[in-house]
């Protein structure tokens, strides 16, 4: 019988690779590896054994932005071959928008389209692999070969969250709609035992969260020190999209621009919003979404758009009903948004703008309806037993009291009916009952602090490694790698069971 060849993505955030370290010693199969990472540890990983793969290739070594030339016939069949949007993709990229120094143009983009595909599609035809293991796609590399693999009926591997933190699964898609109605076993009684879960989990999730933020913050100046020396002493890795672009001059001015912007921002939102939620006030919440951000521009590419979705949320109110919007409060980290964006929501006579000190808890319990592009927000409005609206497919769109919404047409009939509803506990008892029952708890933090560590704190991961580096990592972050695998075993047994 002959073994699964199994194609694996690794990149710079290292997870994948681990969970291939740890699977060649749980199952028996050939492994295949793309690798694509920074032109000083790429030579790292070309001569590392520590997996065994049978081949290799190196991303940044066949795909360049150098490369001016594209093949507009090759693209237009491969479209037409694999059913495959191509045009969609750019315009879901994160990457490719959120490069503050440089504006990718259409000749740019058809030449990595036509380098990348031409790339995997090689490589696809070579290995023929039955599955591929990649992190989650959220640029444009990894969503071609995902979607390529999908055409080709090569089985996806994905380590993808839940609604649930510390909760992960091994899926197909990032966030497909969990039906948990065909599931007859499961029970839709009270369980004290997730209650408790979910209270530990929640308390997890921020210390968690804190632990990232605070690394992020007491790095800052290493990370322009660390960006000044990648600068003047080393080559930038080109194919790197946000590397596009930089010079000196420009990291330094956007750096102290983007700080004193950040502080002008700041006051702004100070002196606007309001922290105060009425008690006589009926309101719809709509929370904004934090940008880039995949759940915005992965799963609802047309309502990537805020201020248009605000504003149309807002005509579609009933008359004795207003719109409280919430900045996310990560928006911080990016510098907050123009003050002309939270202007033009000012500006809305209907809307209340929302300052993020504002208690979250408090504005969930004191709205008659959540409203969510794609946001956990609308799941945690569910347990407050208040209704939602979302504008995507999401895990949680099977609940009766979540509604999906898919055009503006029908937003004013669905705020009307949605302000209706009520939330059932057993029917959310029986989603809580079958995520659980379907995923696995694993921290993520562990082995991406630990990489980053080695890294020299992420900035550019241009940091030279050694085999021992890679080595240590493995190792101090063994059992998370070994259960991993072991997650990856079953999820392979049960889809060839189901073949």
């Amino acid at each position: 019988m002959m073994k699964d060849r199994i194609l694996v993505w690794c990149d710079r955030k290292f997870t994948t690779f681990g969970i291939a370290n740890s699977l060649q010693k749980q199952y028996d199969c050939d492994l295949f590896g793309i690798f694509q990472l920074t032109d000083k540890t790429k030579d790292i990983f070309r001569k590392q054994e520590l997996v065994k793969f049978k081949k290799t290739w190196i991303f940044n070594d066949y795909v360049s932005k150098e490369n001016k030339t594209y093949d507009l016939k090759y693209l237009k069949s491969f479209e037409e071959k694999y059913k495959i949007n191509l045009w969609k993709i750019p315009y879901t990229d994160a990457f490719l928008g959120s490069n503050p120094y440089h504006k990718f143009t259409s000749d740019e983009v058809l030449s990595l389209f036509t380098q990348e595909c031409k790339f995997f599609e090689q490589i696809l035809d070579e290995v023929r692999p039955d599955f591929l293991i990649i992190r989650s796609y959220d640029n444009q590399d990894t969503r071609i070969l995902y979607e390529l693999c999908k055409s080709r009926g090569i089985k996806i591997l994905m380590l993808v969250v839940t609604r649930f933190d510390l909760r992960y699964k091994i899926a197909d898609e990032e966030d497909y709609i969990d039906d948990y109605t065909k599931d007859t076993s499961i029970s839709g009684d009270s369980s004290n035992e997730l209650e408790n879960n979910l209270k530990i989990l929640s308390a997890s999730s921020s210390k968690r969260y804190n632990k990232l933020v605070k690394f992020r913050k007491d790095t800052a100046w290493k990370f322009l020190k660390n960006a000044v020396s990648s600068l003047l002493f080393a080559n930038n890795d080109k194919y790197l999209f946000l590397n596009h672009g930089k010079t000196i001059p420009k990291v330094f001015f956007h750096f102290f621009s983007t700080k004193l912007k950040k502080k002008y921002r700041s006051s702004f939102i100070d002196k606007n919003c309001s922290s105060q939620i009425l008690d006589d006030e009926k309101f719809v919440y709509f929370p904004l979404h934090y940008e880039p951000e995949r759940l915005l521009f992965v799963q609802a590419p047309l309502y990537t758009n805020q201020l248009e979705v605000i504003t149309n949320i807002a005509k579609s109110l009933p008359i004795d009903y207003k719109l409280y919007v919430k900045e996310h409060p990560a928006m911080s980290v990016k510098n907050w948004r123009p003050t002309s964006y939270y202007k033009q929501i000012l500006d809305l006579p209907n809307v209340r703008l929302v300052h993020t000190s504002a208690n979250y808890k408090e504005i969930i319990d004191k709205c008659s309806l959540v409203v969510t592009i794609a946001g956990s927000s609308g799941l945690e409005a569910v347990f407050h037993n208040k209704p939602t609206i979302v504008f995507a497919d999401v895990s949680y769109s099977s609940l009766p009291s979540v509604h999906r919404l898919k055009n503006y047409e029908e937003l004013p009939q669905a705020i009307i009916e949605s302000l209706a509803k009520k939330v059932d506990p057993t029917e959310l008892n029986k989603f809580i009952n079958y995520t659980f029952k379907n995923s696995f708890e694993y921290d993520y933090l562990n082995p991406f602090l630990e990489v980053d560590e080695f890294y020299d704190k992420g900035f550019f991961s241009n940091k030279a490694l050694s085999i021992r580096n890679i080595e240590d990592c493995l190792e101090k972050n063994k059992q998370v790698f070994d259960s991993l695998g072991l997650e990856h075993v079953k999820k392979i047994n049960e889809l060839k069971e189901t073949d």
